[in-house]
C-alpha cells in the first residue's frame, strides 16, 4: 500500500421518471450524510463484481450487472435505513432526558418515558442504557440528587422544601435516598460543604459577607474599583454576552440572579446551577445584603458588617452636618455628551442623601417623593441645568459615554455653567466615575470616606 485511499463511485441513470421518483423516496434519508455498512465485506464483494463488469458487452453480462446494481442499492439503502433508525432512537432518548430535566419536580414513571419515546418499556430501557450508561430511573434519581445538593446549600431552604422541589413528598424518604446515593445525610452535607457561588451583580455583597465567589463577570472584576483588590481570588468570565461554557466550568452551586436578567440567560444558567433572583430595584443595598446573607448562611457576618458601617456613617454625618449645616441645598448630576441626569437617593446618591443627610434641591426632592425608588432621571438637555441650581453640586462625568469628557470641558467654559450658584461659590465637587458608578456594600463604605474628604476639600487621591 502506498498510503493512497481507494474508493468506488457508483453512478447510474434511471430509465423512467417514475423510477427516479421512487429512488428519491427510497434514498431520501441517506442524502448528504455518511453512515456505516455492516457487514462491509458482502457489500465490497458486490462492488468488486460490478467493477469487473463495468465494460460488459454481452447480454448476459449486462443482465448480471443490473442484478448486482440492484443488490448494491439494496445493501446501501438497508444500511442507511438502519443508521437512520438508530439516530431516531437516540433522539427519542434525548427527548426523554430533556423531559426529565424540565419535570424532575413531578412524579415521572418508566411507562410515561417509554411512551414519550414511542417504544416499548424494554426497548426504551435498552436504548437509554446504550446512550447514557444508566437505566432511566437511576438517571432520574441522580438528576434529582444533583439538584438537591445545590438546593441544600441555600441556607434559607429547609428539608421539606428541598425534598418537595426535587419530586419527593416525604422528606424522610428523600433523606434515605440522598444518603444512599451521596454517602452522607442531607444535614451532614449541608454542614460540611460551603456553596460555590457566582454573584453577578452581587459580587461585592458576597465579599462584604466574607464569602469569596468562585467567579465574577470580567467588567465587575476589572472596572469595579472596590472589587479589584480581590480579583486574584476569583475567575473572570465574559458577561456581554455571557460565556456559558466558562461559567459551567467553574461548577457553581448557586448563582445570584436579578429581576432584569434575560430569560434565556436564566434558563441556560439554571441547567447547571441553582439561580436565585435577588431584587435589585425593589430594595436598597441593605435589603439586598440581608437577602443574600440568608441564602449563603452569613446572617451573623451581615449584622456585624452593618453595625460597623452604620457606626461609621453616624460619625461621618455628624462631621458633615457641623461643616455645612442642614439648610443649603444639594444636587448630584451625571454629565453625558449632550445631556445630564439628576441623581436620586439611591446608587451614587445613597451616601450624599441617605447617609450624610444632605438637603436635596427642591426639584430633586420632588423626584424622590414621587413613589418608586428614584435612581436617575431621564436625560435632560444642558439648558435645563439652571433648574437644578443648588447651593452645592456633586458632578460625575459618565466615562462610558465617549463624548462626555470633552462635552463637559466645553460646558464648563460656557456662561450657562459659570452662572450656577455652586460654581460661583466654589461648592462644586467632581467625583471619579470608577469609584461612584457602583452601588454595593463595599462601594458605599468606600464612597463614605470619599464624600467626607471631598466636602472638607481634602485630597482623596
Amino acid at each position: 500500500m502506498d498510503g493512497r485511499i481507494q474508493y468506488y463511485s457508483l453512478e447510474f441513470e434511471a430509465a423512467s421518471a417514475s423510477i427516479v421518483e421512487a429512488g428519491k423516496e427510497l434514498l431520501s434519508f441517506a442524502t448528504g450524510q455518511p453512515f456505516f455498512i455492516k457487514p462491509f465485506a458482502p457489500f465490497m464483494d458486490v462492488m468488486d463484481s460490478l467493477f469487473d463488469l463495468r465494460m460488459a458487452v454481452s447480454g448476459m453480462e449486462r443482465f448480471k450487472r443490473n442484478i448486482l446494481l440492484q443488490e448494491a442499492i439494496y445493501l446501501f439503502a438497508a444500511a442507511a435505513l438502519a443508521s437512520n433508525n438508530s439516530k431516531d432512537a437516540e433522539h427519542a432518548v434525548h427527548r426523554t432526558i430533556l423531559y426529565m430535566k424540565e419535570n424532575y419536580k413531578s412524579k415521572i414513571t418508566l411507562p410515561e418515558l417509554a411512551n414519550l419515546a414511542g417504544v416499548g418499556i424494554r426497548q426504551y430501557t435498552h436504548l437509554f442504557k446504550q446512550v447514557t450508561g444508566a437505566s432511566p430511573m437511576d438517571y432520574l434519581g441522580k438528576l434529582r440528587m444533583d439538584r438537591a445538593k445545590k438546593l441544600l446549600l441555600v441556607a434559607s431552604n429547609d428539608m421539606v422544601t428541598v425534598a418537595s422541589h426535587v419530586g419527593f413528598k416525604d422528606e424522610f424518604y428523600f433523606s434515605r435516598k440522598f444518603k444512599q446515593q451521596v454517602g452522607v445525610s442531607p444535614r451532614v452535607y449541608m454542614q460540611t460543604r460551603e456553596p460555590r457561588v457566582i454573584g453577578l451583580l452581587y459580587t461585592s455583597h458576597l465579599l462584604a459577607l466574607g464569602h469569596v465567589p468562585v467567579g465574577a463577570p470580567d467588567y465587575h472584576l476589572f472596572e469595579n474599583y472596590y472589587v479589584r483588590e480581590h480579583a486574584k481570588a476569583m475567575t473572570p468570565f465574559k458577561w456581554e454576552p455571557c460565556d456559558m461554557d466558562a461559567v459551567r466550568a467553574m461548577k457553581p452551586d448557586l448563582i445570584l440572579g436579578y429581576e432584569h436578567m434575560l430569560s434565556e440567560e436564566q434558563e441556560q444558567l439554571s441547567q447547571f446551577a441553582e439561580v436565585i433572583p435577588i431584587d435589585w430595584h425593589a430594595q436598597d443595598v441593605y435589603g439586598q445584603l440581608r437577602q443574600i446573607s440568608a441564602i449563603v448562611g452569613k446572617r451573623k457576618q451581615e449584622r456585624e458588617w452593618l453595625e460597623r458601617h452604620l457606626a461609621k456613617a453616624d460619625q461621618a454625618r455628624e462631621r458633615v452636618q457641623r461643616l455645612i449645616g442642614g439648610k443649603e441645598t444639594c444636587a448630584v448630576l451625571v454629565m453625558e455628551s449632550e445631556t445630564f441626569r439628576v441623581v436620586g437617593d439611591r446608587n451614587m446618591g445613597h451616601v450624599f442623601f441617605q447617609t450624610l443627610g444632605l438637603n436635596p434641591h427642591p426639584l430633586v426632592k420632588q423626584h424622590m417623593e414621587a413613589g418608586a425608588p428614584f435612581i436617575f432621571s431621564e436625560p435632560k438637555p444642558y439648558h435645563e441645568l439652571s433648574k437644578y441650581d443648588a447651593d452645592r453640586l456633586i458632578i460625575m462625568v459618565n466615562s462610558k459615554d465617549k463624548g462626555a469628557p470633552e462635552a463637559f470641558k466645553q460646558l464648563q467654559m460656557s456662561e450657562r455653567w459659570q452662572n450656577l450658584s455652586a460654581v460661583r461659590s466654589g461648592s462644586m465637587h467632581m467625583v471619579p466615575f470608577n469609584k461612584w458608578w457602583v452601588y454595593s456594600p463595599l462601594a458605599i463604605d468606600g464612597q463614605l470616606d470619599e464624600a467626607v474628604a471631598l466636602l472638607h476639600n481634602e485630597d482623596v487621591g
